[in-house]
């Protein structure tokens, strides 16, 4: 027994069916964004390290808009925390200096970009970011580290 289509799926073959313009049918297959509805820690995916944060809105922050933008802002920053706090973690172990630890921190400031976002129906939002792992080797290579 074959698995069932996923959603997307089903939507893209309704929507070829149905004559819709290529651009709908396109947008139909893409694959559902797998961002899930939560925080996700760091981990490694390809040539990147990948995290989720989540980006919580606040009654203070205005209109739905003003609140969904900030909410975006807070959940990256949460995010790039969410990567520098798995570094530090690496670093720990192979007993690094704060010189190495604060270049790498830089790398992952200065790298890190935004790659995807979920807005929530409360005005929060996922934000994922992702560094490439090149970035991490440049500032500090060292056998022992994930990014090595």
């Amino acid at each position: 027994m074959t698995p069932p289509l996923p959603r997307r799926a089903w939507l893209a073959l309704v929507a070829a069916a149905l004559g819709a313009p290529e651009r709908l049918r396109t947008a139909c297959a893409q694959e559902a964004s797998p961002l899930g509805w939560t925080e996700q820690p760091a981990t490694l995916a390809g040539a990147d390290v990948i995290a989720v944060g989540l980006g919580a809105a606040h009654d203070d922050d205005g209109p739905l808009a003003a609140a969904r933008l900030a909410a975006r802002r807070r959940g990256q920053t949460r995010a790039v925390a969410l990567i520098q706090r798995w570094a530090d973690d690496a670093l720990a172990a192979v007993e690094s200096g704060p010189r190495q630890a604060q270049a790498v921190h830089d790398a992952i400031s200065a790298r890190a970009t935004l790659s995807r976002v979920r807005a929530r129906a409360d005005g929060s939002a996922l934000v994922e970011v992702r560094c490439p792992l090149s970035a991490l080797r440049a500032a500090f290579d060292h056998p022992q580290v994930p990014w090595h």
